[in-house]
């Protein structure tokens, strides 16, 4: 592992000698080097198992060419800042919903009541976590 910053510029790239990194940190936060920072702390994970990782705090995101100053990653783009949770309620949300109104294909009256159920013990969860348990 490295004991300097992360790599933000590709100065900083050139200056470690790496040619092409294996993920960029885009992060709408300044950089902080410290552990209470997701950016950082990912970003040392990453690179203490090996990884090459260069950090892109507060790109400007109505340039693209901000997001292209290091280069095309070998394995990918890593954001924080994105609720994951929310993303899999949604999914869930919507597939319960699409069982209630029923699909073409699996119209039976059967479905559509189990459907229901499993929504409205969904909507009872969501609820719970947001007013009592979250």
């Amino acid at each position: 592992m490295n004991n300097n910053f992360l790599p933000v510029c590709k100065q900083d790239l050139i200056d470690r000698g790496i040619e092409e990194v294996d993920f960029v940190f885009v992060s709408g936060d300044a950089y902080v080097d410290h552990s209470s920072f997701a950016a950082a702390l990912l970003g040392r994970l990453l690179e203490k198992n090996g990884y090459t990782v260069a950090l892109l705090p507060q790109p400007d995101w109505k340039n693209v060419e901000s997001f292209k100053i290091f280069g095309r990653p070998k394995l990918g783009f890593l954001v924080s800042g994105v609720d994951n949770a929310a993303h899999i309620g949604g999914l869930i949300g919507g597939f319960l919903t699409a069982m209630v109104l029923g699909v073409p294909e699996h119209n039976d009256k059967s479905s559509r009541i189990n459907g229901m159920i499993l929504l409205l013990i969904y909507l009872a969860f969501v609820i719970y976590m947001v007013f009592i348990g979250g």
